[in-house]
């Protein structure tokens, strides 16, 4: 049984939209999804795919990443990696309940939790999971929105239409619209290098699950 989901369907890779299932935005969402897969009970490799805040400098948009460690209440967290993906770049990674506007808070946020990216759903999922499945997660983010930039036209998870009169917000939303287009194409390519190394077929099964981890 295939297990690969997204928050948002316009964050899944160009040519596997078939093969994911979006589950909203948000923490109340991602603990929803990890609720009903405590109790289906999936076999081979758990991926939740999706983007991310920058929160240092120096990471960009369409920079992608394995998620190696997750911040939560009890300090860092790390996951299990498949062999065949440590090659691949890795990242700290925290959870927040609302997506994080002003580039002086992520920059903070970065400093505070020593994390690369910032998140609305995967601590939250990994709190909810069963631990019998938490071996088998693989957690893949990639930079939409830089630490440098404000998104002050956004209104929780929805853009605020209205605010785009404002020149100031405006502008903040065609940046945005631009790091979309970049995310879409390393989110693509990223994706390719897992898929090729899991061994997914077209129908999105794991050809083996023998020796993934």
């Amino acid at each position: 049984m295939k297990a690969f989901y997204s928050p948002h369907p316009q964050e899944i890779p160009k040519g596997f939209e078939n093969q994911f299932k979006s589950f909203g935005m948000g923490p109340e969402a991602a603990k929803n999804l990890a609720r009903r897969l405590s109790l289906s009970k999936p076999s081979g490799p758990i991926i939740l795919l999706g983007s991310a805040g920058g929160l240092k400098d120096h990471l960009k948009p369409g920079d992608c990443f394995i998620i190696h460690e997750i911040y939560l209440k009890t300090g860092f967290e790390k996951l299990s990696i498949p062999r065949s993906l440590k090659f691949l770049p890795q990242a700290r990674l925290v959870s927040v309940e609302q997506p994080v506007t002003r580039s002086e808070i992520k920059r903070s946020l970065g400093q505070s939790s020593d994390c690369d990216l910032v998140d609305c759903e995967m601590s939250f999922f990994w709190d909810e999971i069963s631990d019998d499945l938490k071996s088998r997660i693989i957690f893949i983010r990639g930079v939409l929105d830089p630490a440098s930039e404000n998104l002050d036209f956004l209104k929780a998870y929805k853009i605020n239409w209205q605010g785009l009169v404002r020149p100031r917000n405006l502008f903040q939303f065609l940046k945005f619209v631009r790091n979309f287009f970049q995310y879409q194409s390393g989110i693509e390519a990223f994706f390719k290098k897992v898929a090729d190394q899991l061994q997914l077929r077209d129908d999105s099964e794991v050809t083996s699950e023998i020796d993934l981890f």
